[in-house]
């Protein structure tokens, strides 16, 4: 960053800007789609075509073009520029760059990344991206996974996290006593032209006992969400030490971000940290301070400066209400063919930033903003006036000038000059985002001196990767690749990470979801041998999946009768489906006692896939923990669950098995064995047998089986009639609408005389 944050990043409040006319402006635009939409229906009812032609000219724009539509590339590309910005005395053994090394091996506080093309390292845009990427896990998880992306993103994250801890000083009560809110001072590191491994060791570290109030929000809410991401109670420790911190003295430290990352308020940062802090503790003062701290209205999209539309989003996921986020970005995410540029310094990161947001709200509420989306990422990938990417190697086109010191292959300002290009020793800065247009007619040009256009950042691909995770879990196209220039280290869908050369690479809708290294298949093998039978608990019990409620599910460990002396070493859990297969379960076990049932010594995490409809979830238990289960003294066996893709299941039982030792004739695990006589079962709920095909219908229309009902069902049943594209036994149900047993020409004018509201799906 070159110029005063506060001129270049543009974040302030523009709420008189769309206040007034914006419910008119919709209701004008809902008339002319549905006019479009009823002009093309005899076209429509002739022939099997995508979209009437009106309506995909001004509504829907697809882009045609190969690389605009992978998404699953997008986000493993948009990854690498943060092994571009490491720091720290750990850069060489984690960075996936071969061109990387250890660098400012003599700061105080150890690691974090560096700001953007340059390499001071101001507190907000850390705690800013390191929370954002976090909650673009938190949404989209499944798309990480599908993809390989998971363990990249756990790697950046917990980097992040670890820094924040080493910049944290707690007493012996657990509060902080002091803590590092800068890093390098911006002036000085300006001055310097060159790699980071050769800038030298002696900048200033800014430390305060009782300000930066922001700051120590902005860090309280990454380690919140990296703890409910992937369960180090340390990261929960800090966050609620740092929050209190802030909140007990409400102060924006001066010396070191002025001029660069000014702040004017901690409230927005406050309440977007209490948001996380509640979802991580079920705690009421954190609810309370989330609702309470919220800014009256929405002024700005979700940046390092302005939390206002995150803290609200993130209220929504409490209360269930996104009247109020919906209310801002509908009023933004008007027009998909125009490119929508908030400000001229780092339009594409507003952008980018505004389409995770959107992608959001239309995952949780009645809107939907994916079209939008789709169009805008397309300009962003190339189908703009300049006809550039601005996605670094990600396609031949892309820019190749970023205004990145590291990368540039220049040593100083005297090499630098006046040049245009990257030096001849350049590296390819994978996966950055640069700024991009400077105005919404798309004026942009390629120029590693232009740090308004092509500057970098780290809070620039934060939004970009939530985007990319959020356009792969709605639309699942693309496939990862297994080779990059300057990238020694390869995450990708087939093996996660690996290290060139890599396998090949298969679509990710067409392969096993992978196991990352904090999710292995199951622990270490115990020491004592199962005996031949087991201890079975008949649950039959249904679950709706709510990633928001409590995540483990406990089962009291007397109930399964096991006599004294034994110990488990393995646990099957049997569940079931009425969906087409169970999929993918991610989750852990653990085991809680009588002494504290709340808290549970918990396994790693773990995956694994179904493809019927029953299977079983298995934990086999290291002789450490099988030591600590007290199963005589009360406590439960706990069953997580962070995702499972049916998301209506039945657990049909649960079977323990144990080393025997107590008991040389335990009863057999048999299908018909039940719990001892004297234990009741939780539930008396069952599963549903399968239905005839009619009834499986959950949704009369919805050939792409999202959960709505719009235009792009009638795009896939008219390819599915074409034969482009095959449609899941669902998605076939639900857009049998004539109910004749195929999906036809009929179905499809039927779905789009629904959407301009002609006719009623029942």
């Amino acid at each position: 960053m070159d110029i005063t944050a506060s001129e270049k990043r543009g974040e302030c409040s523009e709420y008189e800007f769309f206040k007034k006319g914006v419910l008119l402006m919709l209701k004008r635009k809902a008339n002319r789609i549905k006019a479009a939409l009823a002009a093309g229906l005899i076209a429509a009812s002739a022939i099997a075509v995508p979209v009437p032609a009106s309506f995909a000219q001004k509504e829907v724009p697809l882009t045609a073009a190969a690389a605009s539509d992978n998404y699953a590339k997008l986000l493993q590309y948009s990854l690498y520029f943060y092994d571009a910005n490491m720091c720290g005395t750990q850069v060489g053994e984690t960075t996936a760059l071969d061109w990387r090394n250890d660098c400012h091996t003599g700061d105080e506080a150890m690691g974090g990344f560096h700001d953007a093309g340059d390499h001071a390292m101001f507190g907000q845009p850390q705690g800013y991206t390191a929370a954002t990427l976090g909650w673009s896990y938190y949404e989209f998880k499944d798309a990480f996974n599908k993809t390989g992306q998971a363990a990249h993103l756990q790697t950046i994250t917990d980097y992040f996290c670890k820094f924040f801890k080493a910049s944290t000083k707690l007493d012996g009560s657990g509060n902080v006593t002091n803590f590092c809110y800068q890093k390098g001072d911006g002036d000085e590191d300006h001055a310097y032209w060159g790699p980071p491994e050769k800038q030298g060791n002696n900048r200033r570290q800014y430390w305060t006992s009782n300000s930066a109030s922001d700051i120590a929000a902005d860090y309280a809410a990454a380690l919140a969400i990296n703890y409910l991401n992937f369960g180090n109670a340390e990261d929960l420790k800090y966050a609620k030490a740092l929050y209190a911190f802030s909140t007990k003295y409400n102060s924006m430290a001066t010396d070191g971000p002025n001029g660069f990352y000014k702040s004017s308020s901690c409230q927005d940062e406050q309440a977007w940290a209490a948001g996380w802090l509640y979802l991580a503790t079920k705690e009421d003062k954190y609810r309370n301070d989330c609702a309470g701290k919220q800014q009256q209205y929405i002024g700005w999209v979700h940046g390092w400066e302005n939390k206002g539309l995150g803290a609200a989003i993130v209220n929504a996921y409490i209360t269930n209400d996104w009247g109020k986020v919906n209310s801002y970005i509908g009023g933004q995410c008007t027009n998909p063919n125009a490119y929508f540029c908030m400000d001229k310094w780092g339009s594409a990161r507003l952008n980018t930033t505004m389409q995770l947001c959107a992608m959001v709200a239309t995952k949780h509420s009645n809107a939907d903003y994916s079209n939008w989306c789709k169009s805008q990422m397309n300009y962003i990938l190339g189908d703009n006036p300049a006809r550039t990417c601005f996605v670094v190697g990600f396609a031949d086109n892309s820019a190749k000038n970023p205004h990145h010191r590291a990368a540039s292959g220049y040593n100083s300002y005297n090499e630098l000059g006046n040049n245009t290009t990257s030096g001849p020793n350049a590296k390819v800065l994978v996966g950055a985002l640069v700024g991009g247009p400077s105005d919404a007619g798309g004026t942009y040009q390629d120029n590693i001196n232009d740090y308004v256009c092509n500057e970098v950042a780290i809070d620039y691909n934060a939004g970009f990767v939530g985007a990319a995770a959020a356009l792969y879990a709605k639309y699942g196209t693309g496939s990862t690749v297994n080779s990059i220039p300057g990238v020694k280290k390869i995450y990708n869908s087939s093996s996660n990470p690996t290290t060139p050369p890599a396998q090949t690479t298969a679509p990710p809708q067409e392969t096993t979801p992978q196991q990352t290294p904090q999710q292995p298949q199951q622990t270490t093998k115990p020491q004592d041998t199962p005996s031949t039978g087991g201890y079975k608990l008949d649950v039959n019990t249904s679950y709706t999946y709510n990633r928001l409620s409590e995540k483990m599910i406990g089962f009291p460990w007397e109930d399964f009768g096991i006599p004294t002396g034994e110990k488990p070493v393995k646990v099957e859990v049997n569940i079931s489906t009425s969906a087409d297969k169970i999929g993918t379960w991610q989750g852990a076990f653990g085991s809680s006692t009588s002494v504290d049932p709340d808290y549970w010594t918990q396994s790693e995490d773990m995956e694994e896939f179904m493809s019927g409809t029953s299977g079983k979830i298995t934990w086999e238990l290291d002789s450490a923990t099988s030591s600590i289960i007290q199963t005589q003294y009360g406590g439960e066996l706990k069953v997580g669950f962070w995702w499972i893709d049916c998301n209506k299941f039945n657990i049909d039982s649960i079977v323990v098995y144990t080393n025997g030792s107590g008991n040389s004739n335990p009863p057999a695990a048999s299908s018909n064995t039940t719990k001892p006589q004297q234990v009741t079962t939780t539930t008396t709920t069952t599963k549903q047998p399968d239905q005839p095909s009619d009834s499986k219908v959950t949704k009369y229309g919805d050939a792409n089986t999202d959960n709505k009902v719009d235009i792009l069902d009638v795009i896939v049943i008219n390819k599915a009639m074409l034969g482009s594209m095959q449609l899941s036994d669902q998605g076939k149900a639900n857009a049998d609408v004539n109910k004749n047993g195929k999906p036809d020409n009929d179905d499809s004018l039927k779905v789009l005389k629904s959407i301009v509201g002609l006719e009623k799906l029942s």
